[in-house]
């Protein structure tokens, strides 16, 4: 004989507990009880063969009613035990009152307090159901607006404790963050890295190395012509048209044509193709470029087959070039857009002409900024994205090649989509914009970045300097 649970009292019975209180309150004399010693808005019934004892059925005074043992603090809704560290819950989802450790409810209440973490997130951190974790939620009062402490930290610990713990969690959350990005940018490159390992592999499957050429006939003249094969773009569409990618290709064959047309009628000694950066217009395979920018809506075909557009047009005009040309060299600079396919684009380069004597390709992708010379006139290749105004004075005096005359230096770079030659102020020395073949897309149209000429920039070079700038249009 003993008072118990009304769980208990059902088994007993055979019953549900929840018919143990419709009968007890239909029934108070047969079905006995009374308040629960240590639980708030528990009850307990007696099972035995007699009546409890009269002073056991009585109502507590009002001052004992629900007192909290010690070591107890009760809110509205759960209970805290702090001599175990123990939540006791009432959810409205478990028909048993829910027992939660106290360390796991802070690391819950920081994760969505401090963090800013959203339910699924905390549902999959800490294993809970979704109706459970709402449900504590709501019984706690808990948002995310709220300090990243629970009530009873807050009533325990001093203002020093939380403000040192404060800064431990935001120390943390920082370090967390910079550590997700960290692997995020790293699983992105690897990913571009594989992609483009595929790629090429494929590319340069069918690639055999050319054979050698006779000289071209006839005495050069003393001079060098640089050949500014820069922002091509290959795989650009064009705003209000859209003529495919093998038309755009088609034109640019033609545009080579031309190109060496007329370095074949100036008869240089040598020729530089600066291939400057932004060759192919995206960079991934998901159309973007190296950073990130969606270029798939302002694209023609695929990101692989302008990748194989740019390497087989890009070979081509090295082949021919090298047939009325004594030597050809081949400067490859990433840009903005094709940092890693620039990259492509010299890898093919280098198999095609692996074991020429007339054909010498720099395509080492360590350097953004590349420097020649000719005779003793330094040339520096980079694309013009990031080197901008007064950086450029310092850049001859520190890095031109072994050999050569800082004061006759000329600097090449694409980028801008236009014609231009001006006279660094301080050094002295030429900067040439080298002009690009692609118009403009939607976006350059809308803010009107068009107007340029669509050539491709010729720099004639003496033995004195920069001698002359010619334009072969597209």
């Amino acid at each position: 004989m003993s008072w118990v649970s009304a769980r208990e009292a059902a088994f007993h019975w055979g019953m549900t507990y929840q018919a143990v209180h419709k009968r007890h309150k239909r029934d108070p004399d047969r079905y006995p009880s009374r308040p629960h010693p240590t639980r708030k808005g528990w009850r307990q019934y007696w099972i035995g063969e007699g009546p409890p004892p009269p002073d056991d059925i009585q109502e507590l005074p009002p001052s004992l009613d629900h007192s909290p043992i010690e070591g107890w603090v009760e809110r509205d809704g759960y209970v805290y035990d702090g001599r175990r560290d123990v939540y006791v819950l009432t959810l409205p989802s478990h028909r048993r009152p829910f027992v939660l450790d106290g360390s796991r409810l802070r690391q819950i209440w920081r994760r969505y307090a401090g963090d800013k973490a959203n339910v699924d997130e905390v549902c999959r951190d800490f294993g809970l159901d979704r109706q459970t974790f709402l449900d504590i939620k709501r019984l706690l009062r808990l948002t995310k607006t709220r300090a990243p402490f629970t009530d009873e930290e807050l009533e325990a610990m001093g203002e020093d404790v939380l403000v040192a713990d404060v800064l431990r969690a935001k120390e943390q959350r920082v370090m967390a963050r910079a550590q997700a990005a960290s692997w995020r940018r790293i699983e992105r490159l690897a990913n571009s890295r594989q992609w483009l390992r595929e790629v090429v592999r494929d590319a340069l499957s069918g690639v055999s190395p050319v054979t050698q050429l006779p000289p071209p006939m006839g005495d050069p003249e003393e001079c060098a012509v640089v050949v500014g094969w820069s922002d091509l773009h290959v795989g650009k569409r064009e705003a209000g048209m859209s003529v495919g990618i093998d038309i755009q290709l088609a034109h640019l064959r033609a545009l080579a044509s031309d190109v060496v047309a007329r370095v074949a009628a100036l008869r240089p000694s040598h020729v530089i193709l600066a291939c400057t950066g932004d060759l192919v217009h995206s960079d991934t395979q998901g159309q973007t470029t190296t950073k990130g920018t969606p270029q798939g809506s302002q694209s023609e075909g695929s990101t692989a087959m302008a990748l194989r557009g740019a390497c087989e047009l890009t070979a081509a005009l090295v082949s021919r070039l090298s047939e009325v040309v004594p030597s050809v060299e081949v400067v490859v600079t990433p840009g903005n857009h094709d940092e890693l396919l620039s990259r492509a684009v010299g890898l093919y380069l280098e198999a095609c002409f692996d074991g020429s004597s007339r054909v010498s390709i720099d395509a080492d992708e360590r350097r953004r900024r590349k420097w020649t010379r000719w005779r003793e006139v330094p040339l520096c290749f980079f694309h013009g994205d990031k080197l901008k105004g007064d950086r450029l004075a310092a850049l001859p005096g520190r890095e031109c090649p072994p050999g050569a005359d800082p004061r006759k230096a000329v600097l090449l770079h694409g980028h801008l989509h236009k014609r231009g030659l001006r006279q660094d102020v301080i050094g002295g020395f030429d900067v040439v914009c080298l002009a690009s073949p692609a118009g403009a897309d939607d976006w350059h149209h809308e803010m009107g970045f068009e107007g340029g000429a669509k050539a491709v920039t010729l720099a004639v070079v003496t033995p004195s300097g920069l001698s002359a700038l010619e334009w072969v249009r597209a």
